[in-house]
């Protein structure tokens, strides 16, 4: 991986301009990932123009959660530059109207998944099937390059991986021992929790009622 990432370091040493994206409806493992390759980016080369194009915007949860820590994702509609970091995105069809922009460019992919298409058309491509999260890889990424970051983006960081490990509960040793260390320099993993809590609205409630009150349930047996 440390291969990769001084591959990924010298092609953003060497550009302007960088367009960073994700799937359509960006939930908190893309956001976060968003959020922390923006700083990785920077302290790379600091005089890049990063832009971000988000297919449809971000999740309402993911909403919530960088209202929580402070923090903003300016999206564009574009694709800029002739560099595009896709993150959490195994095929091209995830992009959205974004799709046949984002495939004329050179494509960095940054993924947990199983490999789609995107792989394929990547001119460098850093994927992990065993991370739990792509904020945990980039996280890792942050960590080999020695990059800092402040409590909130920490935070944010966290909530990326808590959410796709569905509250640890898909959790490796390994991303427990990740999300400790983020504990331990600063993220709010109690405030993480409570942002990522949407309570539901009227309407859903009436609609689970009228569901219940549909049900007809049957035994066979112990079932």
């Amino acid at each position: 991986m440390l291969e990769k990432i001084l591959k990924l370091k010298n092609v953003i040493k060497d550009v302007d301009e960088v367009t960073l994206t994700t799937h359509k409806n960006a939930d908190p493992d893309a956001a976060a990932s968003i959020i922390a390759l923006n700083k990785l980016i920077k302290h790379i080369n600091p005089k890049i123009t990063v832009h971000i194009s988000l297919p449809e915007g971000l999740s309402g949860v993911s909403k919530k959660l960088l209202n929580a820590f402070n923090l903003t994702i300016e999206a564009e509609s574009d694709i800029v530059g002739n560099v595009v970091i896709v993150v959490d995105t195994s095929s091209s069809y995830q992009l959205g109207l974004l799709r046949n922009k984002v495939l004329e460019k050179k494509i960095i992919l940054i993924d947990h998944h199983t490999a789609g298409d995107l792989v394929n058309k990547a001119y460098l491509s850093i994927i992990d099937r065993n991370a739990s999260s792509t904020t945990e890889i980039v996280y890792r990424m942050i960590k080999a390059l020695g990059v800092e970051l402040n409590a909130n983006e920490l935070s944010i960081v966290l909530s990326g991986i808590v959410y796709d490990t569905r509250h640890f509960i898909l959790a490796k040793p390994e991303t427990l021992i990740i999300a400790a260390d983020l504990m331990l320099k600063g993220a709010n993993y109690k405030k993480v929790l409570n942002s990522m809590f949407i309570p539901p609205t009227i309407s859903e409630k009436i609609a689970k009622i009228k569901a219940a009150l549909r049900m007809q349930a049957y035994r066979l047996k112990d079932i």
